[in-house]
């Protein structure tokens, strides 16, 4: 009947136990949205970054072709053929390194979407903003608040309520702890 009331201590701890996991599960939905934000910006990037390179190479090609007019018209040395075809082999390379980096990017968001990482798929940017004007940059900052409603909005994060919901079942496993100091009274016949 009576335990020192380690039963509802147990019982507490329990539930509170059950908040933790909720809050556990809720920061990990935040964690993976944020590393999938992170990875769909970097893949862009590095396709961004494959079609800088290839207008480069167009660019090294076009000098590479008007440094051969200037050499086979006598006004420059042949040297400087070598070093745009130089500049031209180095900008392919930088192509390979740039693809290979966007394969590995697109990769690694598919793993955090829970896909293969070798599967194919096209990325859609159409919904990304080009530029950030002044009067959009005002209401996101407005969304923020002050510094003060930040550093609350902070202590409202689920890793830090599960943090403070542990120190309660902390709390509780010392009730329980000391309810075998009280003595006992129960209803059965031993």
């Amino acid at each position: 009947i009576f335990d020192g009331f380690a039963r509802s201590a147990n019982y507490n701890t329990a539930q509170i136990e059950e908040k933790i996991a909720v809050k556990g599960l809720e920061r990990t939905k935040q964690e993976i949205a944020h590393q999938a934000r992170i990875a769909f910006l970097n893949a862009v990037r590095n396709e961004q970054i494959i079609e800088t390179y290839k207008n480069n190479l167009d660019l090294a090609n076009e000098r590479l072709s008007q440094v051969k007019i200037l050499v086979e018209a006598g006004v420059s040395e042949s040297t400087t053929i070598l070093q745009q075809e130089l500049e031209v082999v180095n900008t392919e390379l930088s192509i390979e390194q740039a693809q290979t980096d966007a394969e590995v990017s697109k990769a690694t968001l598919a793993v955090i979407l829970n896909y293969e990482p070798n599967i194919k798929f096209q990325l859609l940017t159409q919904d990304i903003a080009k530029n950030v004007d002044s009067v959009e940059l005002f209401e996101n900052r407005k969304q923020l608040g002050s510094l003060s409603e930040m550093i609350k909005k902070q202590s409202e994060r689920p890793d830090l309520v599960g943090t403070k919901l542990k120190l309660q079942t902390n709390d509780l496993a010392v009730i329980s702890a000391k309810s075998a100091r009280f003595p006992t009274l129960g209803a059965g016949v031993n």
